[in-house]
């Protein structure tokens, strides 16, 4: 499926109606709104419904491959979040950052980039929403972040007030960053748990 100036489009018209409609949905519902803060790869999306994802590849074309349970599997915070976060990874092919192999600098790169573009907030809220521990333990994981790194206590107990500062943290810590840095992952973590505690 590509977005066309006119909606999206089917690459492979033989795909059964619901997979073509579950895709449509995912890229109605969490593809549109990410585009929005990614202006540079709009017309440049192609997405695949597989049994296994989310992965963004670059080859043939950037596209995202988007697993088959996808709505019903996670929350709409964790997904807009991780959409944000493949679309990282579409810039960094952008930039020809680390097609050849995947690193943990990179992964946290895709996350930190999509904190900038807007969607921290998407990703603080992914660990209440998603969590269905009893008791709080702090290992709740999101991406390649565990939720003590942002949160001191039980995420649930935080108030909406509370998300927004911590998302708004993060936005700033992300902005200190450009794409074509390199980054340190303990630096960023350090600087992540003390803007979460101050």
């Amino acid at each position: 499926m590509v977005m066309l100036d006119r909606g999206w489009g089917y690459l492979c018209d033989k795909s059964k109606p619901e997979r073509k409609e579950a895709l449509y949905q995912y890229a109605v519902n969490y593809v549109e709104p990410v585009l929005e803060n990614y202006p540079e790869l709009k017309g440049k999306v192609y997405l695949a419904l597989r049994k296994h994802g989310f992965f963004a590849e670059y080859d043939p074309v950037n596209h995202i491959i988007v697993p088959e349970n996808a709505s019903s599997r996670y929350g709409k915070h964790l997904l807009m979040s991780i959409t944000a976060h493949e679309m990282g990874h579409l810039l960094q092919y952008e930039f020809d950052i680390e097609k050849d192999k995947q690193s943990l600098w990179t992964e946290m790169q895709a996350t930190v980039i999509s904190w900038e573009r807007g969607f921290a907030k998407d990703f603080i809220l992914s660990f209440p929403e998603n969590c269905s521990r009893s008791t709080c333990c702090g290992e709740e994981k999101h991406g390649y972040f565990h939720c003590n790194l942002f949160f001191e206590g039980c995420c649930r107990n935080c108030s909406v007030r509370d998300m927004d500062r911590r998302a708004e943290k993060l936005e700033a810590i992300a902005r200190e960053y450009k794409i074509t840095d390199v980054l340190n992952v303990t630096e960023l973590k350090e600087k992540i748990k003390k803007a979460m505690c101050g």
